[in-house]
């Protein structure tokens, strides 16, 4: 099919294996786009607006616009965008790599699916990414040229050590650039269902080694964190209070008054240790504060969101 410079609107589907030859003109597509065709795309446009469930071809595209009352958009495999890829609404399934001069226009949609953008030192770049249910974008700027890809996840994060963590996550699943200069993550207020968010901070997790770092504390009024000159960054990143995120999340008694029983009205001393949600002595975090209260009789661990290393203190 020869389009060239002119423009064809297609309320259907296309279907066959042939090839959709396009010099500069536009296609507008209601339907599916056989997976099994190929496109010529030129610097033509292709608009997908069916208001059901479309196939988008997986190709390269020069301009990409995906522009959906209502339904799914998911791409038949890898697809590449050169020119611009536009965003109006809906979203688009499947994993997308846009070009590092190509340009990204937004209304209300997103991709999700692995997102893959060429990235120049300047300027930082937006990943218009999600899930199906929520609008997650990313904002990075690398400090050197070369592609980052990454994606938002559904659900708690299955790494979290507990479950005071935003309700979805993010992976970083590949990326040349040298160093991430800044990344930030912005989540919504509706994916804060558990935890205090006041306490909440950035971790990535290291599938290999199984490990968590920790990053700074969210901006809790306009949902946000921010990590800098990241260089291992090949990672899930979770938001999330740290005891959630394998930092100590409770204190066990070890000693009281050395062992011996403590005279009324003297001071003594109650040594604790702060452990992970395992029982394993974990450092916390500083500063941290601890409240104690004295009670009469026997008691058992104090539980606690927030907690460095053995602590001793004085009451």
């Amino acid at each position: 099919l020869g389009l060239g410079t002119g423009s064809l609107d297609l309320n259907g589907n296309l279907t066959g294996d042939g090839t959709v030859s396009m010099t500069s003109g536009s296609m507008t597509i209601a339907g599916n786009f056989s997976s099994s065709a190929s496109l010529s795309a030129g610097t033509g446009t292709v608009t997908y607006d069916g208001s059901g469930s479309q196939s988008v071809l997986g190709a390269t595209y020069s301009n990409l616009t995906i522009n959906k009352s209502a339904g799914s958009a998911t791409l038949s495999g890898n697809a590449t965008v050169n020119g611009n890829l536009g965003l109006t609404s809906g979203i688009l399934t499947g994993n997308l790599t846009v070009d590092v001069l190509a340009t990204v226009s937004r209304t209300s949609g997103w991709v999700s699916g692995n997102l893959t953008m060429g990235m120049n030192p300047t300027p930082a770049r937006r990943f218009h990414v999600g899930t199906n249910l929520a609008y997650l974008p990313v904002d990075a700027d690398a400090g050197s040229a070369g592609t980052l890809t990454l994606r938002a996840n559904e659900g708690k994060s299955p790494d979290r050590t507990a479950n005071n963590v935003l309700d979805r996550y993010w992976s970083i699943t590949g990326g040349s650039v040298v160093p991430i200069d800044s990344i930030t993550f912005n989540y919504n207020q509706a994916d804060v269902v558990t935890g205090d968010e006041t306490k909440y901070v950035l971790a990535s997790y290291d599938s290999g080694s199984f490990t968590f770092t920790h990053y700074g504390d969210v901006d809790d009024v306009n949902n946000n964190v921010t990590a800098t000159n990241l260089t291992g960054y090949i990672q899930d990143w979770i938001i999330g209070q740290p005891g959630s995120l394998a930092a100590a999340s409770q204190l066990a008694i070890l000693s009281v008054n050395g062992g011996s029983d403590p005279s009324a009205g003297s001071p003594f001393d109650v040594v604790v240790e702060s452990r992970d949600h395992a029982g394993t002595p974990t450092p916390v975090f500083d500063p941290t504060d601890v409240a104690l209260s004295v009670s009469i009789g026997s008691g058992t661990r104090l539980n606690m969101q927030d907690m460095n290393a053995p602590v001793e203190i004085m009451i």
